[in-house]
Parts: structure tokens; C-alpha cells; sequence
């Protein structure tokens, strides 16, 4: 999922989202290795590592 996809659905969750901090999370999550960018570094798609390797 892209970051306008991400806040999207959080907005549909939970009623409000900011993409500035939807941005945040998913970069924290590919320093922690819980997601891999599968895009590119201006444009960057995201996915679960473990989604990733069931593949």
C-alpha cells in the first residue's frame, strides 16, 4: 500500500488521519524490518516482510 491508501483507511477506521504522521510510521517499521518498500524511495508501496516472504 502507497501512504494515500495507508491514511485512507485509518480515515475510514478511526475517523481522522494525517498523512504526515501515517507517513512516519511505515518509515519506522522498515528500520525496525517489520515492512519492506517495495517502491521507490520518492514514491514508496509498503508490505508486511512477512507477506512478502509467503510469496
Amino acid at each position: 500500500m502507497n501512504i494515500s491508501e495507508i491514511t485512507k483507511t485509518v480515515r475510514e477506521v478511526r475517523g481522522k488521519a494525517s498523512r504526515r504522521i501515517i507517513r512516519e510510521k511505515p518509515h519506522r517499521l522498515e528500520n525496525l524490518g517489520i515492512v519492506i518498500n517495495v517502491g521507490s524511495k520518492q514514491r514508496p508501496r509498503y508490505i508486511l516482510k512477512n507477506c512478502l516472504e509467503r510469496r
